[in-house]
């Protein structure tokens, strides 16, 4: 029995119908209806291929806190504060985010490395986790901030806060980011990563190149404080419910469904 990526994976590579198998058309052009025989679910495809039970997701926010902890702003030197972990997602494998991959150096750094970065405009604030920091060898200043979750309001955490500079892969634009927060991990899955595979089936998305790296780890969270980062310079849209694009300062990025249905 193969999971259930594997059996999407293999309708995709032979362009199959999830609805009924059939070539030349997609699920959400099947002149039948719905296939699935699992009670509630009235979604084009066939029993085979439904998605298997998900954990609803789970959101967080964060605020500031008045002034730093230390009166006199001292900086410190590799601090490693208590910080929360930030489990910003736990959602089906068939929905991207707005993530993208980024070469970051702090600002009087020449220290580079290349993650992936989530932009998420649901966030006042801009996080990244305190790993990243060390790894770059940067100083900050010692913060202290509330973390609300669905299970828990105003939890009072430490962190350290930075300046970062991130930059396309391609090195034809970047971003300084003025105000960064570290918490211990950011906990977003690689699953809502968009691939080009994810997008070679939509039409309306063809043309558009998704840069990839090795690592996979999500590190850097970009809120609204940055809202450079958000601009619309470019759009991919289809119909209700498929995948969109949007080409901002950071390059493509895919997110929504990228299962027809």
């Amino acid at each position: 029995k193969k999971p259930y990526v594997e059996k999407i994976k293999i309708v995709r590579r032979a362009k199959l119908s999830d609805n009924c198998f059939s070539d030349g058309h997609m699920a959400k052009d099947c002149m039948k209806g719905s296939s699935c025989e699992v009670t509630g679910c009235n979604r084009k495809h066939l029993t085979l291929l439904h998605p298997p039970r998900q954990e609803d997701p789970k959101r967080r926010a964060v605020r500031d806190l008045p002034g730093p902890t230390n009166e006199g702003n001292e900086h410190l030197e590799d601090g490693n504060p208590e910080g929360g972990n930030c489990n910003v997602t736990n959602r089906s494998c068939g929905v991207r985010l707005r993530i993208v991959p980024v070469k970051v150096k702090g600002r009087n750094s020449d220290k580079v490395i290349e993650t992936y970065a989530f932009l998420d405009n649901g966030s006042d604030v801009t996080l990244c986790d305190q790993k990243l920091v060390r790894e770059l060898e940067l100083d900050g200043i010692e913060r202290k901030f509330s973390l609300t979750t669905q299970e828990k309001r105003d939890s009072r955490r430490k962190c350290l806060e930075v300046q970062l500079r991130i930059e396309t892969m391609d090195g034809n634009d970047a971003l300084d980011l003025q105000r960064v927060w570290t918490v211990n991990e950011l906990n977003i899955s690689q699953r809502s990563i968009a691939t080009a595979e994810d997008i070679e089936h939509w039409k309306h998305l063809s043309g558009i190149g998704l840069h990839s790296i090795e690592d996979k780890e999500v590190r850097i969270l970009i809120g609204s404080d940055v809202p450079e980062a958000f601009w619309v310079l470019e759009e991919g849209r289809g119909g209700r419910g498929e995948p969109y694009a949007i080409r901002s300062p950071l390059v493509w990025t895919v997110f929504g469904p990228t299962e027809p249905v």
